[in-house]
C-alpha cells in the first residue's frame, strides 16, 4: 500500500493523500479507514487546514466535536470516526479487533480531557513593529 510506504518514511501528508484518494475511489475500503485511524491517533491534535482534503470528507458532527468542542483531542475524534467507518463496511477485514480498538478509544474520549502539562508557548515570536 503506497500510503503505508509514505508513512514509514515520514511523508505523512503524502500518506494522507494516498488514503484519501483511495477512499474517493472506494469509500468502503476498510483498510484505508483503519490506516487513517491509526495515523490520526498517533499525530496529536490537528488544525482543520492541515488536512483540507480529508476534512471535507468528515460529517459535520465529527467536525464540530473534533475542532470546536474538543480541539485538544481532535485527532482522537477523527480516529474514532475512521475506526467506525472501517468496521461498518460489509466485508471488514478484522471487525472484532477493530471493535475492541474502537471501544478503547471511545472509553478514552468519554473521560474529561486532561489539563495541559504546561501552558502553550509561541514557537515563533510575533513582531509588533515593521522590520526594515
Amino acid at each position: 500500500n503506497l500510503g503505508v510506504t509514505y508513512q514509514s518514511i515520514g511523508w505523512i501528508g503524502s500518506c494522507l493523500d494516498a488514503w484519501t484518494m483511495g477512499l474517493m475511489i472506494n469509500p468502503d475500503y476498510d483498510v484505508c479507514w483503519y490506516n487513517l485511524a491509526q495515523m490520526f491517533k498517533l499525530r496529536g491534535p490537528l488544525h482543520p487546514m492541515y488536512v483540507p482534503g480529508f476534512y471535507n470528507l468528515l460529517p459535520k458532527d465529527v467536525v464540530e466535536k473534533a475542532f470546536m468542542t474538543d480541539p485538544a483531542r481532535s485527532h482522537l475524534h477523527i480516529s474514532l470516526y475512521c475506526l467506525h467507518r472501517a468496521i461498518s463496511v460489509k466485508n471488514s477485514h478484522f471487525p472484532e479487533e477493530w471493535k475492541k480498538e474502537t471501544q478503547t478509544l471511545a472509553d478514552e474520549l468519554s473521560k474529561p480531557p486532561k489539563p495541559p502539562i504546561r501552558p502553550a508557548q509561541l514557537i515563533q515570536p510575533l513582531f509588533t513593529v515593521a522590520v526594515t
